[in-house]
């Protein structure tokens, strides 16, 4: 879901000139980055202070924090390659 709310916040526009895509990220984009880089820092700070006492696996939160993160930037390029692949049909569509 977070992967593919950043990539519907950037915007991609075909150049009119040569046909190549451009793409432009928006704020919304970069909050839902610095959001993601905050709460691995909070967890990360306080599994090493309460972890022990909650017996919470610190390697297997951060493994998760990991898996987590390839899983949003890989539907972010899987959302981005729908929508370049689309917008470039269209765009193809009207030129001819």
């Amino acid at each position: 879901m977070g992967g593919w709310y950043w990539c519907r916040t950037m915007a991609i526009e075909v150049h009119p000139e040569d046909g190549t895509l451009m793409v432009s990220g928006g704020q919304a984009a970069l909050l839902v980055l610095v959001v993601l880089i905050l709460l691995r820092l909070g967890l990360r700070t306080g599994l090493a202070v309460e972890g022990q006492a909650l017996h919470l696996d610190v390697l297997l939160i951060s493994d998760a924090c990991i898996v987590f993160t390839a899983a949003l930037f890989t539907v972010r390029a899987i959302e981005m390659y729908i929508r370049a692949k689309r917008l470039m049909a269209t765009s193809q569509k009207t030129m001819a």
